[in-house]
């Protein structure tokens, strides 16, 4: 207590205060001056008597101490200035401050919230899915259990000619048991493909955007870097409308030795060169899309008005 005595009697502005005090004893001084020889020379103001013309100068002499008082603060200090001309200002804007934190707080409390639901989400999700693959292994398992007694089954029945009619009662019965799970392990296999495809965005070898690299109506190819922008713009849009995202969002990499193809097709002088970007493996929604570029040479397959098919001569 001792020590935050002494730093907070250390921190406090000395040469504020003790012009202050020096200011306040010159007017006190000079007001009790005044009102003495007043006195003593029995003076009066508006017709008063002399002592009341008397207290009258000590007022005043007050008053000019307060004034240069807030006059002095005022000068050196931003925070009297603030109190005393800007206070109701301040204020309103501490209110508007106020309100705004208030309104942030809420925005942050529903957005946790709704991180909490997504998270939940994602959990029961995760926890569907590990249930219908275990199912699968389970069912999976005993396919290949249920095949090899079958095949058991028909070995015995080769051998046991006595017991044939049996035999072909245990076989019905396995078959339609086989039949059955391997329905089972379809189904859940299915469900499997569609929980997984729900989050994969692309599939390796997917072809998601194309361009023509040609000369343009200036005489010129275009350059690496146009080829590439339209390349990717095309890429981000096809999909952002399958995943329902922005395209912004959508994140690109070329893998190495894609962006030379590049640039040997719009350096070439041939002709017609057809790129296409092509996915290197499935990726999940928010992933970074790895890609690279095939190329293509463009060549006419029909002339221009040849004629496709004719169904001339068939009967009505």
């Amino acid at each position: 207590g001792v020590v935050k005595m002494m730093d907070l009697v250390m921190e406090m502005n000395w040469n504020l205060i003790i012009i202050v005090i020096i200011l306040s004893a010159i007017v006190a001084y000079i007001g009790d001056l005044v009102g003495m020889r007043v006195g003593k020379k029995r003076v009066s103001i508006f017709g008063l008597r002399p002592k009341s013309t008397s207290s009258i100068i000590t007022i005043v002499s007050g008053i000019v101490i307060a004034i240069l008082t807030l006059a002095v603060l005022s000068a050196t200090s931003q925070t009297v200035r603030t109190a005393i001309f800007s206070m109701k200002f301040v204020q309103r804007q501490i209110t508007e401050l106020t309100s705004q934190l208030q309104s942030s707080r809420s925005e942050l409390s529903d957005l946790e919230t709704r991180l909490l639901e997504n998270q939940q989400d994602l959990l029961s999700k995760q926890f569907q899915l590990a249930a219908v693959e275990g199912r699968l292994e389970e069912s999976e398992t005993r396919l290949k259990e249920i095949e090899v007694e079958l095949k058991t089954a028909k070995d015995d029945q080769e051998k046991a000619l006595a017991s044939l009619a049996s035999l072909e009662e245990e076989r019905t019965r396995l078959d339609m048991e086989v039949n059955a799970l391997r329905a089972e392990s379809e189904r859940l296999r299915e469900g499997l493909e569609y929980v997984r495809e729900g989050r994969i965005v692309v599939f390796a070898g997917e072809m998601i955007a194309q361009t023509v690299v040609t000369v343009n109506t200036g005489g010129r190819r275009p350059s690496p870097e146009e080829v590439t922008e339209s390349l990717f713009i095309m890429a981000r849009t096809n999909i952002a409308m399958r995943s329902g995202t922005d395209p912004e969002d959508v994140k690109i990499s070329l893998e190495p030795g894609s962006m030379e193809i590049i640039r040997e097709c719009c350096a070439s002088d041939g002709g017609r060169v057809i790129l296409r970007l092509i996915v290197s493996e499935n990726t999940v929604l928010g992933e970074t899309i790895t890609v690279s570029v095939s190329r293509h040479e463009s060549r006419k397959i029909y002339d221009r008005d040849h004629i496709l098919a004719d169904v001339g001569g068939i009967p009505a």
